[in-house]
């Protein structure tokens, strides 16, 4: 199973009106590196598989991120080296 599976098992087809967002207070320091995103009213998530990342200040110098929008026109992952 990849994160991209786990992504679609769990996506609901309709989001929520965006009024029921909100900023919590683990925005700059999550408990998981995954950020769910909204780019031109389309929604994608952007996530780091190595936990590391938000405990060890060294691994900020350089990341690996994933992206995946569950779009028809991304026919593969997105892999970003930061």
């Amino acid at each position: 199973n990849s994160p991209q599976d786990a992504f679609k098992a769990t996506a609901s087809p309709t989001p929520p009106p965006v009024s029921s967002y909100y900023v919590g207070s683990m925005l700059k320091t999550p408990t998981f590196p995954i950020w769910l995103c909204n780019i031109n009213g389309n929604y994608s998530i952007l996530f780091c598989t190595n936990r590391q990342l938000l405990s060890d200040w060294k691994m900020e110098h350089v990341f690996d991120l994933h992206f995946y929008s569950g779009q028809p026109l991304q026919k593969k992952p997105v892999h970003l080296t930061i």
